[in-house]
């Protein structure tokens, strides 16, 4: 099961400077301690076996297995994302 967001929505998330990681469980998220949550525009949906799942560059996502699962990663950096990565 996969949660994303928009790259824009770091702060409603409670992004750990300087981090890629960010404060807030998105599949249970305590809205007292964490209110801006409720501001992010979060779009969510289940993999399927054979599923390919693109993630845009630079926007905050969670997963969690519903099943044991074979998975492969892969990051790509080119001129559209530069400027996210490299500074």
């Amino acid at each position: 099961e996969w949660r994303f967001f928009d790259r824009f929505d770091t702060i409603e998330l409670y992004a750990e400077p300087m981090s890629s990681h960010f404060f807030v469980d998105v599949f249970r998220p305590d809205v007292q301690r964490d209110p801006l949550f409720v501001n992010a525009a979060m779009y969510q949906g289940v993999q399927r076996a054979g599923d390919l799942v693109f993630i845009p560059g630079g926007c905050p996502h969670g997963v969690r297995n519903l099943d044991d699962i074979v998975g492969i990663s892969m990051n790509l950096l080119d001129a559209s994302n530069e400027d996210l990565y490299l500074w």
